[in-house]
């Protein structure tokens, strides 16, 4: 895959939309991932090369895109371990500066630090006690810079929960 601006997880957008679309919009990880792998040039390096936790860096990749998509509304996020595609991500077509243009606009929209102090802004309370129940813990941490070191560092999923707790992302809510 070319060098292209943003994060390079932003190249595969497009990949796994047409990968869902493929194969009949609805599909488990890993057979979005080999579907890609075999419609698209990807570096041996890449899907062979692990994070420190051990995932494939291409596998990395691709849930990361797959992370942002669902944010989009292009991939319905209701089943856990099937990736399917909304009505909207059948109808996606991103360029890859379309691509990256949604990516910018999610990831500006999580909430900054405190610049003086470093922490997440605190959220403000919600009124409404049925809507926080339905709030997720990642939504209330800064994820701007959860995700800058997660993505630095290579890493998915599994190692979140450490990470979150030894860097102080919760510190503000508890």
């Amino acid at each position: 895959m070319p060098n292209l601006k943003g994060p390079k997880f932003v190249q595969y957008f497009q990949p796994v939309i047409n990968g869902l679309r493929d194969l009949g919009s609805s599909a488990k990880p890993k057979e979005v991932y080999g579907w890609i792998a075999e419609h698209h040039d990807i570096p041996k390096a890449e899907i062979e090369g692990t994070t420190k936790g051990g995932q494939s860096k291409f596998e990395n990749k691709v849930g990361w895109a797959r992370f942002y998509l669902a944010k989009a509304g292009l991939i319905d996020t209701e089943q856990r371990g099937v990736w399917v595609l909304t009505e909207q991500g059948r109808k996606a077509n991103l360029s890859h500066d379309d691509a990256y243009q949604m990516f910018r606009k999610i990831h500006d929209g999580f909430p900054k630090p405190d610049k003086q102090t470093g922490k997440p802004e605190r959220a403000e309370p919600v009124a409404d006690e049925d809507a926080r129940e339905n709030t997720t813990a990642i939504e209330l941490v800064d994820i701007d810079r959860l995700l800058e070191l997660l993505i630095d560092e290579g890493l998915g999923v599994p190692e979140t929960k450490a990470l979150t707790i030894e860097h102080g992302f919760f510190e503000p809510y508890m």
